[in-house]
């Protein structure tokens, strides 16, 4: 349409005189130039040109999308005669842009439209439309606990991420799980066999401290992650959680007589538990995206820790010890590097535990008609007690409820609400600001059921802005006996 503009300007100079085409000439080679400087930008969308006699605008700005929240310069050409100067508008859609084209998108998802006018001609406008997504950085986050290539844990990849077909692989799946609108992934460790044990009860256990290759895997592993982008855009953030069993497992035995399967003492136990998180620290140091920044986010000491009250049987024994012993120095080693050292709890319950009125805790009045928050509210008590860090951020699995498949009446709406209201309430005695992660969660085969979830987990996050990530523990809910889910992960039923 606008090479038809130009034709016809041409048809005009040639029954005009010399000057006159030579003014038609020199008009018509600038519009040229802009047309061939516009289809070097690139991009899908189609560009905002308009003219009128003598002047035209283009806009030479040519995003597929922008993430929530960020800030882009946006440009507008004018040519032809008086003021080619600019005025910049928000159409529809949201977010706001100044005088020098500087758009700011809303923090939800929108189908944006810019409006470029030329001062010196109002009725000459051009237009830009791009859509604004989820990415890194917004306040809702996505993505999969994955540590697996299959459905069945002994095809857990860090032990032998050194294979490069099973590397490989990897890359595929974690491109796929991007593509699905990811933004992080959390790959656990699970410590659990003695060192220079090879992997032949599963390889999923590793050893205890962590061996070299395994290291080394660790360490390939996360730049594979740093490299991947997702179709919308989307960066892989790679959060690591450790898990303590067999060797490793401080809930077996005590201090004083021995710790874990293999009766470790004390001081044993604690040099192979400093290893491993210095072996940790060491593997992914210094590895980042371009702009320098971390590629792992968050590392968890330790995953649905629960401590009891004063007096209680304890679910986890030896918890209290194990983090006054090993938490603070791992948050100190782990903040110094410019990672986010935390912890992961526990709220799962069955859907009376929400929903039924008249609960009256025996040690905490503060829980009174709050059980969801048993473990939680005990732990997080025992931590500030003992003046050991708060994470940032409050997150936990959410198995909830366990008893499915929902009761007349309930819904996973009312389910999440509840829970994250009564931690509001609760955590509030405690001075703790109302931030969650969902660790773990459901991820249903049935498409039904998994977007009902997904759906409600999402409407929360924006409603509200407390429920700032959400990872789905790829594992069926409604069959529990069964075999993990394997890729692909169909994310979108998460997001908004």
């Amino acid at each position: 349409m606008y090479l038809g503009v130009l034709y016809g300007k041409l048809m005009v100079c040639r029954i005009n005189n010399t000057a006159s085409i030579r003014n038609c000439l020199v008009w018509i080679f600038l519009n040229l130039a802009l047309i061939i400087f516009v289809a070097g930008c690139g991009g899908s969308n189609a560009i905002g040109i308009s003219s009128k006699g003598p002047t035209s605008i283009a806009i030479t700005s040519n995003p597929d999308f922008l993430i929530t929240g960020t800030t882009k310069r946006f440009y507008a050409s004018v040519t032809g005669e008086g003021d080619l100067s600019v005025e910049w508008s928000v159409s529809e859609g949201g977010g706001s842009i100044n005088s020098l084209g500087d758009y700011t998108a809303p923090n939800s998802p929108a189908l944006v439209t810019l409006t470029a006018v030329a001062s010196g001609n109002k009725s000459i406008v051009a237009t830009i439309s791009f859509k604004v997504i989820y990415g890194n950085g917004a306040k809702y986050d996505v993505g999969v606990n994955y540590h697996r290539t299959t459905g069945d844990l002994n095809s857990a990849f860090i032990s032998v991420y050194n294979n490069a077909t099973i590397r490989q692989k990897v890359r595929s799946q974690l491109q796929d799980i991007a593509d699905h609108g990811a933004t992080f992934v959390t790959t656990h460790l699970w410590l659990v066999d003695d060192s220079g044990t090879d992997y032949a009860q599963g390889a999923w256990r590793l050893t205890f401290p962590l061996s070299p290759q395994e290291q080394a895997n660790i360490r390939a592993y996360a730049n594979d992650v740093a490299k991947i982008v997702g179709k919308r855009g989307n960066r892989l953030r790679l959060n690591i959680a450790l898990a303590w069993l067999g060797y490793a497992d401080y809930k077996i035995g005590s201090p004083s007589n021995g710790i874990g399967s293999a009766g470790l003492s004390a001081s044993e136990y604690s040099r192979r538990v400093n290893a491993s998180v210095d072996a940790l620290l060491s593997s992914i140091k210094g590895i980042n995206y371009d702009d320098g920044t971390p590629v792992v986010d968050i590392v968890y000491l330790d995953i649905e820790v629960m401590i009891a009250a004063p007096g209680e049987k304890s679910p986890k024994p030896n918890a209290e010890w194990f983090l006054a012993q090993f938490y603070p120095r791992f948050v100190q080693i782990f903040t110094q590097a410019g990672f986010s050292a935390s912890i992961y709890f526990n709220i799962s319950q069955t859907q009376d535990n929400y929903l039924t009125p008249g609960y009256l805790d025996s040690v905490y009045s503060e829980l009174n008609n709050h059980k969801s928050m048993f473990w939680l509210y005990r732990t997080l008590r025992y931590m500030k007690d003992n003046s050991l860090q708060i994470p940032k951020r409050i997150d936990f699995s959410f198995y909830t409820p366990t008893d499915l498949p929902l009761k007349a009446g309930n819904t996973y709406s009312l389910l999440i609400k509840r829970a994250l209201d009564d931690a509001d309430s609760v955590l509030s005695n405690l001075n703790i600001n109302s931030n969650y992660g969902i660790a773990e969660t459901y991820y249903f085969t049935d498409s039904n059921d998994r977007r009902a979830l997904g759906q409600a987990l999402a409407a929360e996050a924006i409603s509200r802005q407390r429920l700032q990530s959400v990872s789905i523990w790829p594992w069926d809910g409604l069959n529990l006996k069964g075999p993990g889910v394997e890729p692909p992960y169909f994310l979108e039923d998460y997001l908004p």
